[in-house]
């Protein structure tokens, strides 16, 4: 019985620490979740992609906080995971987590946006240079937009003008 419980445990921990396929080299593998700003989902969207070995992890609704000494926003830090977020006064909608052990190399494209719902990266190293955008399609947030921004969604409001 004894044998039988712990074959039952390797096969689980088999199971969770594979990905079911090899990745070639150059690929990179994405996991993508709206968390509606839930920590307990956030922190196990993050595990998951841990035990898959997920390059990375692509969050909308992160759940954030902001800094009241420097007014900057953080979110949950991961051992194995770098966190880019947006540089914006406004409570940021997506954030990207990127392995540190994965051979990827990234740079924050705010030049290209700074909508709060739109985060760009342009992401290179074993693979061919390009812009990763992760967007949360919704409406502009009411507090500084203008009369003619409101209620014209990410995709209309940012995405199009690039």
């Amino acid at each position: 019985m004894l044998g039988q419980q712990q074959t039952e445990q390797y096969q689980s921990k088999d199971i969770l620490d594979s990905s079911g396929t090899t990745k070639t080299a150059g690929e990179i593998s994405f996991l993508q979740h709206n968390v509606g700003k839930r920590q307990e989902v956030q922190q196990t969207l993050l595990e998951l992609a841990f035990a898959k070995r997920t390059d990375i992890v692509l969050v909308q609704e992160p759940s954030v906080w902001q800094d009241s000494g420097d007014g900057k926003w953080f979110s949950f830090p991961h051992p194995s995971y770098s966190l880019v977020l947006q540089n914006t006064y406004k409570r940021p909608r997506t954030a990207i987590y990127i392995r540190t052990e994965a051979a990827i190399k990234h740079k924050q494209r705010d030049d290209l946006s700074t909508d709060s719902d739109l985060l760009i990266l342009e992401i290179s190293g074993s693979t061919e240079r390009f812009l990763l955008l992760n967007i949360y399609n919704e409406k502009e947030l009411a507090e500084d937009s203008t009369s003619q921004e409101q209620g014209v969604r990410t995709i209309e409001r940012a995405l199009l003008n690039l």
